[in-house]
Formats: structure tokens, sequence, C-alpha cells
């Protein structure tokens, strides 16, 4: 709704949610959870190189829905992880570069 002209190349579909069913947030985790939308993908993928999932076997897919408010509740869970996730790479990050220093340090 938000792009009126826009239109998909036939490899990509443009999915929409009745949000009053389900949030766009939760549905883009289920579909791209390994559990979840990836057995289902691995399952029905066409093509060999370049795996493809038709429209109509992504039409047939059948999605979980909890209550609106386990949703909201979940897209929290996951915004946390996510954030988490963030926070260890980048901690990470500059361990590495610490012990770089550190190494860099010693071997003048």
């Amino acid at each position: 709704a938000d792009l009126p002209n826009l239109v998909a190349a036939p490899t990509f579909n443009i999915l929409s949610v009745n949000k009053d069913l389900i949030r766009a947030e939760y549905l883009h985790w289920f579909i791209n959870s390994e559990l979840y939308g990836g057995k289902y993908f691995k399952q029905n993928a066409m093509g060999s190189s370049v795996l493809n999932i038709p429209k109509g076997i992504l039409s047939e897919m059948e999605v979980m829905s909890p209550p609106l408010q386990e949703q909201d509740r979940f897209i929290k869970l996951i915004q946390a992880a996510n954030r988490e996730k963030q926070i260890m790479e980048a901690l990470i990050k500059k361990r590495r570069a610490f012990i770089d220093a550190t190494l860099t340090k010693f071997s003048k």
C-alpha cells in the first residue's frame, strides 16, 4: 500500500497481510525461520542451482497465527534477540581489535 506503483519481477512475490489477523513482522519471522518456513521451502522448492518457490506453493503454506497480543510479545522478543546479536557482534569486533593492538605492541 505504501508503494502503489510497485511491480515485482517474476521471481518475487509481494505479500500483504490483514493487520487484524497477523503482524507483518511476525509473518516475516515465520517465513524466514529455519523451523517453519525453511523446512517448508526445502520440501517444496523447485530448481537445481537457484531454488524457486512457486506462488501456488507459497499461498498453500500454513502459517501459525497466535493472537495479536502474543504476536506483539513475540515481535518484542525477536527485536531483543536481534539487538543482543548486534551488541555481541560489536563486542567481538572490539575484542579482536584489542587483541590485535596488544599483539602489535609486543611485535615492535
